[in-house]
């Protein structure tokens, strides 16, 4: 890296056609320490050159050469309302490049492929920067910290800036989407940066930084335009931003704490229709903030008096669904500590704040909400799923721990489908839950759902060994259970080949082997048809199985075997070889 930067600064002093004498001594007079080597290159940069290094300190995504020429135009002249006051800055892709690297000493470069990304030449000079050169390029900022808000905010405000440029609203308005990267480089990067930027002004920052101003808030201008950039140009944020998204909605989805104070101090009147206002998805802020995590914002707003804390959106979720679904215990405090709080909100789907906190396996918001006598902790969704329904179909143990020591909790509830807790954990092979559910004395291991199938049935179609083998223990188990087509446990395991649960099947006493179903048709018969020869093998060599018991159409296993041409099947069960 040290040889890379002094043939650099060699070729960079031939050009001003230095004598070799002068050459030399410059390089003699260089560093030998990488940090001394880029102090000494730092030494004197002016602002093009910090802002420069700035950006590609700290820009989102790198920035290609035309992205960061616009970048840095707007940066060093603000004032300009309109982008003709630039059009003489304006470089070609050459002399852009020439200028980078003038302005950074050596220590940018821009890459050789299509995209032209401006970056650091090494990732020790990125470093050097994020280590101490960033102070050292201002003596004004004490710490890291603040110099990465400081620098956060700035660059927000470039993009803010340059969304606003009057040229914008026009193109917005009726420009060629073809042509939106050629005429405004910029525009992809401003709409799609400025609220992270934003963002991380906040995380670092412990200065205040105000946004209002620069978006020129109230009214909403600035927000419908750059909610128009994807509509016209698919050129979206990081996240989807749906229509009729305010302000204070952008504030409240990614925690922006000062702005939202800032638009308090506003009439209160106002500030309560802007907080209680919906997006296109039937989203208020509180619901926003809800939804991710923003324990503060979800303060400042549930003590402004008239908010709705109830408010549901278009899928009928409220702010405290958002908080259970996504396991934002704080925030789900603050909410049920509400006087008037609907802690049974049902969503479109019937499913209630604790069927949430259940399914996604949040214990420590499940554990808040059945503190509550009024929360229902046996809510069926419309598929009739309870919450512990949905723990131990997603094998969420501490939840489900949680929900057993609840005496009112029915551990045998059946949904829509008549399956309960235990068939969930054993569809989904769930072998801890299955041994938390078969301990408690109150569940009915053999239950039946409406296809008749039992727990053990799941098991053994799913080829869940673990299950099964702890089930088979079971006294009150029924290993010969059949359900509506007659078909038992080791029915499915051979339809779908499952050799290792066929074999701990037939290991079983009390399995009956040569069990029929409703058409007739004995475990081998659905080995023989399936093809599943590796099944068809263990069943044979058991004692007592029937090779030639005939189904209601009078074809036994052979028959199978020779209908579907399976022809080592038809010889394992005595067809000639000839």
């Amino acid at each position: 890296m040290w040889a890379h930067l002094v043939l650099k600064l060699v070729d960079g002093l031939d050009r001003q056609n230095l004598t070799l004498k002068a050459i030399e001594q410059a390089v003699d007079r260089t560093p030998w320490e990488l940090d001394e080597l880029y102090n000494s290159l730092i030494t004197g940069m002016d602002g093009d050159s910090i802002m420069l290094i700035r950006w590609v300190c700290f820009a989102i995504e790198p920035l290609s050469i035309m992205e960061m020429q616009w970048a840095l135009l707007v940066g060093a002249d603000p004032d300009h309302q309109s982008m003709k006051a630039y059009r003489d800055d304006i470089l070609d892709i050459g002399p852009m490049k020439a200028r980078v690297t003038h302005l950074s000493r050596g220590l940018v470069e821009v890459t050789s492929n299509s995209h032209q990304v401006v970056q650091f030449v090494h990732q020790s000079v990125k470093d050097y920067f994020m280590n101490k050169g960033l102070l050292n390029l201002d003596e004004n900022l004490s710490s890291i910290s603040e110099t990465t808000a400081m620098t956060h905010h700035q660059l927000s405000k470039i993009c803010i800036r340059y969304l606003r440029m009057d040229e914008i609203g026009d193109f917005c308005e009726d420009g060629d989407p073809y042509n939106v990267t050629k005429d405004y480089p910029f525009l992809r990067y401003a709409t799609t940066s400025w609220v992270q930027h934003r963002v991380q002004c906040e995380i670092h920052g412990t200065m205040r930084y105000p946004l209002l101003p620069l978006l020129g808030w109230p009214p909403e201008t600035f927000m419908a335009l750059w909610l128009s950039v994807p509509q016209r140009f698919s050129i979206h944020p990081i996240e989807y931003i749906p229509k009729n998204t305010t302000l204070a909605h952008i504030i409240s989805r990614y925690g922006l704490v000062e702005a939202l104070w800032d638009i308090l101090q506003e009439n209160m009147e106002a500030v309560v229709d802007t907080i209680n206002s919906k997006d296109d998805n039937g989203q208020t802020t509180l619901s926003l903030a809800a939804r991710y995590g923003h324990e503060a914002i979800v303060k400042l707003l549930v003590a402004i008096p008239g908010v709705n804390i109830n408010s549901k959106d278009d899928n009928g979720r409220t702010p405290l669904s958002y908080a259970a679904m996504n396991g934002y215990e704080p925030v789900a405090k603050l909410l049920v500590a509400i006087p008037g709080v609907d802690v049974n909100s049902k969503d479109d789907n019937g499913r209630t704040p604790l069927s949430y906190a259940a399914m996604n396996g949040y214990e420590s918001v499940a554990k808040l909400l059945v503190t509550i006598p009024r929360v229902n902790v046996n809510s069926k969704d419309n598929s009739g799923r309870t919450p512990f329904s949905y723990a131990a179909m997603n094998g969420y143990e501490s939840v489900a721990k949680l929900l057993v020591t609840i005496p009112r909790v029915n551990v045998n509830s059946k949904d829509n489908s008549g399956r309960t807790p235990l068939s969930w954990a054993a569809i989904f092979g769930h072998k801890s839950m299955a041994k938390l559910l078969v301990a408690m004395p109150r569940v009915d291991v053999d239950s039946k759902d409406n296809d008749g199938r039992t727990p053990f049935s799941y098991a053994a179609m799913n080829g869940y060994e673990s299950v099964a083998k702890l089930l088979v223990t079971i006294p009150r188990v029924n290993v010969n259970s059949k359900d509506n087509s007659g078909r038992t446990p080791l029915s499915w395991a051979a339809i779908f080949g499952h050799k290792s649960m066929a074999k701990l099947l037939v290991a079983t006493p009390r399995v009956d082997v040569d069990s029929k179903d409703n058409e007739g048709w004995t475990p081998l018969s659905y080995a023989a048809m399936r093809g599943h020869e590796s099944v068809a093998k263990i069943l044979v060599a058991t004692p007592g199985v029937d090779i030639d018991l005939k189904d209601k159409y009078g074809r036994t296993p052979l028959s199978w075997a020779v209908a579907t041409r399976h022809k080592s099947m038809m010889q394992l069960l005595g067809y000639p070889s000839s």
